[in-house]
C-alpha cells in the first residue's frame, strides 16, 4: 500500500464497497491496470477535490 500512497483498511473499503475491482487469493489482493484504470477515470473529480483522501483519513 506504500507505493499506492494510501492505508490499507482504505483499500479494503473500497473492495468491500465495490469501487475497485480486485482479484485474491489468501491473504494478497491483486488490481488489474484495467480496475485502476477505470476506479480512476470514474472517480477523478473526487480525487481532484480530496474528498476521497479526506475519507481515506477518516478510515
Amino acid at each position: 500500500m506504500a507505493l499506492l500512497g494510501i492505508k490499507d483498511r482504505y483499500l479494503k473499503c473500497l473492495r468491500d464497497n465495490r469501487l475497485l475491482g480486485y482479484s485474491g487469493h489468501g491473504d494478497k489482493y491483486w488490481y488489474t491496470q484495467a480496475d485502476v484504470d477505470r476506479f480512476l477515470s470514474l472517480n477523478v473529480t473526487a480525487l481532484r477535490s480530496g474528498v476521497i483522501f479526506e475519507m481515506s483519513r477518516i478510515l
